[in-house]
């Protein structure tokens, strides 16, 4: 299975179509380098080459939650909770607490 990558110019007018089998020389290379060729450019090279590794290094992380203290994975390392459901219980004792403990209007 092969693609076709077909790039247009500002007006829409068809400017190059880049095969799989056309080595990318020089000058192809500096006209895919443009801001508004940059993905496919990318995505030519990622057929070509397969993904970089640094990208799928980790995917997910390993985490308790904060409420339930269940292990969970996540995909952000900052993530505290291991659910939407989690977050609104903690979210709603918090508040819960802090008006219990304030003064009376009296």
């Amino acid at each position: 299975m092969t693609y076709e990558c077909k790039i247009y110019d500002a007006k829409g007018r068809l400017k190059k179509i880049v095969n799989h089998k056309e080595a990318l020389t020089k000058l192809t290379k500096n006209f895919l380098s443009q801001k508004s060729t940059k993905k496919s450019s990318k995505f030519i090279e990622n057929f070509k080459h397969g993904k970089q590794q640094k990208y799928w290094s980790q995917k997910f992380y390993t985490k308790t939650c904060e409420f339930c203290e269940k292990e969970f994975y996540c995909r952000h390392p900052k993530a505290k909770y291991c659910s939407h459901e989690c977050q609104k219980r903690k979210y709603y004792l918090r508040n819960k607490s802090k008006r219990e403990t304030a003064p009376g209007r009296g």
